[in-house]
């Protein structure tokens, strides 16, 4: 249906099928004008976005019928030719190009009329006084015969200058591949090295002559990979090899590039065994300040109720001397019962053995809450405290309780900080999916240098206020720790005598698991690239329960699988994503064709045959998929992969 026309009747009458058969046809008349009219307009607008398309080319284009006679040209080739487009029309290409009164003989839209195919050819005529790389394509009408050429030139003056260029340089490059500090080797598609240079001999130990010939000996594919040599002092060693496809000497050849890792793998197993031993004693000091934590909490307590039974009178009479200082000593305790309190919340945040209770909190509510706790003691100290919160602040996703401690602990540094009629802003917004707080205040402000080490543990800024005001230098520490284990950040932006501002960030809260928000980010991402393909790794019986450590927004560190798939898959730009619905791992291979994503593919199985995962089944390694060509949604190449279920 294009439209609908409305009929009224004054007398009411029903219609005659004259009259019915008569409104019919002025229907269907009125039809047919709208849809030609609407094919007029998206033709019009069809062919406008063709012709800006075709003058925004960059190269020289003109078409031309079968008699040589040019019907159209571009932007780019009127203004090569140095005239108005409408000036070129009509004119024959080989008289305007070649000045002749037929066709060149070389010209490639001989070719064209006699096979109806693309041919090009390279043109270096004296009277177009540059070389190009032409190409006509065929124009065919609806019953095959030829009706004209698309021409298509491209100015080739630097290409075959550079060419030129490289030929001269022939030497001086095999001078430089020569001296290279790097083992290249030349092997041919056969498998057989080409071509050493004095630093691939001096690794292997061999001469040029004896290892020209012979076979290569390692697999051969584009990418990077570690091998175990034999030096040349017939000692074991690890090289790092890359592999490029390339020509030499007009053959498809690859080059082969090594360098010696030997004492750079050892450094690094040195390095391995010093950071297990850090960890181990990092370990051991948070075990440590849990223990003593703990056992200081219950004397503690103890001393505290006493002092409380003392300062009520209820075991005695006090004069005021000894309330003074009983006072003293009950502010005391409260503060060492503070400072072990941070170190047992630092503890567990360290170890990941802090227990969140995640839910959507109301953080306007929790905002107004805190700056009404602190407004007796801002009034105190003659400090302005206040908020600007808007109306629309979404529910976050936190910890109530610890996103609490957070708010006082910085309303609390920015009130220590704060002199005498300062004042305090404690502020929000939403951005989208996520919400900013604020806590800014008109204070001392933090030096540039001591910004980098705010959130430091223990760090102090030194300066005649904090010294007035010291505390422990773990509650940033806490506060930074806490926010990045909501998933949040966090920041600091100071000026010295004018004040300092903290925003951290909270997630929104949403009724989807962690996981799938986790996972749809990461694909959001991933579908910007141009081509990517994935493989899927299904591990064995038990899933990946217990193996999931974030590291990141989906990204899987810390577990058996991931460092033995990462040992296959080195680039920083391709990803490893947990997919929760199907209990997958996705490997996204950017910018990886489906052949090159096989061959990873087989080196992935390969190395799970060496490295068996402890305590599970033998992982299925499924696909490759390749994006676009077998799916332009991700949707489609996921459940691809996950109905391949082919078990290696």
């Amino acid at each position: 249906m294009v439209g609908l026309i409305n009929l009224y009747s004054k007398e009411g009458h029903a219609r005659s099928q004259e009259e019915e058969e008569f409104l019919t046809a002025v229907a269907t008349t009125l039809a047919g004008v709208i849809e030609r009219k609407k094919l007029e307009k998206e033709l019009f607008n069809a062919s406008e976005k063709w012709s800006k398309t075709f003058d925004s080319i960059a190269d020289l284009i003109f078409i031309q019928d079968e008699n040589n006679t040019i019907t159209k040209v571009n932007r780019s080739f009127a203004e090569a030719m140095k005239s108005r487009p409408e000036d070129l029309i009509g004119k024959k290409c080989y008289k305007l190009l070649h000045n002749q009164d037929a066709p060149w003989n070389n010209c490639p839209f001989e070719d064209t009329k006699s096979d109806m195919k693309p041919h090009t050819e390279e043109v270096d005529d004296p009277n177009i006084g540059v070389p190009l790389l032409v190409t006509t394509s065929p124009i065919l009408d609806d019953n095959g015969k030829l009706k004209g050429c698309v021409h298509i030139s491209k100015d080739i003056t630097e290409r075959k200058k550079l060419m030129k260029e490289l030929e001269e340089s022939k030497d001086n490059f095999m001078s430089i591949v020569q001296k290279s500090p790097g083992g290249v080797v030349i092997v041919n598609s056969e498998g057989t090295v080409d071509f050493v240079n004095n630093s691939a001999e001096d690794l292997f130990g061999r001469k040029a002559d004896d290892l020209v010939g012979s076979e290569f000996g390692f697999p051969v594919s584009e990418g990077k990979a570690e091998v175990d040599i034999i030096r040349g002092s017939c000692e074991k060693g690890i090289a790092e090899m890359y592999v490029v496809e390339t020509s030499w000497e007009g053959k498809k050849n690859f080059l082969i590039s090594f360098f010696d890792i030997t004492t750079i793998k050892m450094a690094e197993d040195t390095l391995k065994e010093v950071n297990r031993r850090l960890h181990k004693l990092n370990q051991m000091k948070s075990e440590f300040v849990s223990v003593v934590s703990h056992d200081l909490r219950t004397p503690l307590t103890s001393i505290k109720n006493a002092i409380q039974l003392m300062i009520t009178g209820k075991t005695g009479a006090l004069n005021d001397t000894q309330k003074r200082f009983m006072s003293m000593a009950e502010r005391n305790i409260d503060r060492l019962a503070r400072l072990i309190n941070d170190l047992l919340d630092l503890s567990r945040l360290e170890a990941g053995k802090i227990e969140l209770r995640f839910s959507g909190v109301d953080i306007k509510h929790l905002m107004q809450y805190a700056v009404e706790t602190f407004k007796p003691r801002a009034s105190e100290r003659s400090v302005q405290l206040g908020t600007d919160l808007p109306e629309d602040l979404p529910a976050v996703r936190a910890d109530s309780d610890r996103i609490e401690q957070v708010l006082f602990n910085l309303m609390d540094n920015a009130l220590k900080f704060t002199p005498e009629k300062g004042q305090i802003t404690v502020s929000a917004e939403n951005m989208g999916d996520k919400v900013g707080v604020k806590v800014k205040d008109t204070g001392v402000g933090i030096p540039a240098d001591d910004q980098r080490h705010i959130f430091d543990q223990f760090y102090q800024v030194e300066d005649s206020l904090s010294r007035k005001t010291q505390g422990s230098g773990l509650g940033l520490a806490i506060v930074k720790q806490m926010v990045e284990a909501h998933g949040g950040e966090i920041s600091v932006t100071s000026q010295v005598n004018k004040g300092s501002s903290f925003f951290f960030t909270l997630p929104v809260f949403s009724q989807k698991p962690p996981e799938t928000e986790v996972f749809e980010k990461e694909i959001q991402q991933l579908m910007g690239n141009p081509a990517f393909s994935l493989i899927g790794v299904k591990p064995g019986q038990d899933g990946m329960t217990g193996a999931k450590s974030p590291g990141g927004p989906g990204i899987w560190h810390a577990n058996q699988i991931v460092e033995i798939i990462r040992k296959v898959i080195t680039r920083s730009s391709d990803r490893i994503i947990y997919h929760p619905d199907f209990d997958l791992l996705i490997i996204a291979l950017i910018g990886t064709s489906k052949k090159d994503a096989e061959d990873i593919k087989e080196r992935i199985v390969q190395m799970f045959m060496q490295n068996p995962v402890s305590g599970g089944a033998f992982p299925a390694v499924l696909g490759p998929v390749c994006y676009p060509d077998d799916g332009a949604k991700a949707g489609e190449l996921f459940k691809k992969i996950h109905n391949s279920a082919v078990k290696t």
